[in-house]
């Protein structure tokens, strides 16, 4: 048998509940909306191209896939296939050595001819080391230069904000092409 006073626990249980099922109500909605816009958010993330783009480049490397000398001689890798890279379209990186000095960069355009892999880049502006220290030239100009697999070099230099050539050169390099898997 229930006691008067379990009664009154649970008609006081029963009119609490009742009086405050709409703020219950609302709380349970209220995180139930945040848990919805959670698990949309975690969904939509996941499956946006830009995810994908990310998963890509965190599987994505660059691999060393022909090296040559400055003279032209295979050092490491076979010609054909940084030729097939170019010919399906995959990104090169080239990485040119002379003396103490490595330069880094993305080849913009790429061309094949004769079994020999031109690059071009002209995204540079002239610096030169101080010391240890890389700084922008005072009177700077802008470096466009072409490299091959025969390890030759062609610079040319033109003036910030004019159209004055500042000279042109060629020198050899050994250069490193690397492909993006």
């Amino acid at each position: 048998m229930v006691s008067n006073l379990n009664k009154e626990k649970v008609i006081w249980g029963m009119k609490f509940f009742f009086e405050n099922s709409h703020k219950i109500y609302h709380l349970r909605k209220s995180y139930m909306k945040k848990i919805f816009f959670l698990i949309f958010a975690i969904l939509f993330l996941s499956c946006s191209p830009l995810s994908k783009l990310h998963k890509h480049e965190m599987r994505s490397h660059w691999k060393l896939i022909y090296y040559n000398s400055d003279k032209g001689d295979s050092l490491n890798g076979n010609i054909g296939d940084l030729i097939n890279a170019v010919k399906n379209g995959k990104q090169v990186r080239i990485i040119m050595e002379r003396d103490s000095i490595i330069f880094a960069t993305e080849a913009e355009y790429l061309w094949v001819n004769n079994n020999i892999v031109y690059a071009q880049n002209n995204g540079q502006v002239s610096a030169h080391f101080t010391g240890e220290e890389l700084v922008f030239q005072d009177d700077s100009y802008f470096w466009m230069f072409i490299v091959n697999t025969n390890g030759e070099r062609n610079m040319i230099r033109w003036s910030v904000g004019e159209h004055e050539m500042r000279g042109q050169n060629k020198d050899r390099v050994f250069i490193k092409w690397y492909v993006l898997d």
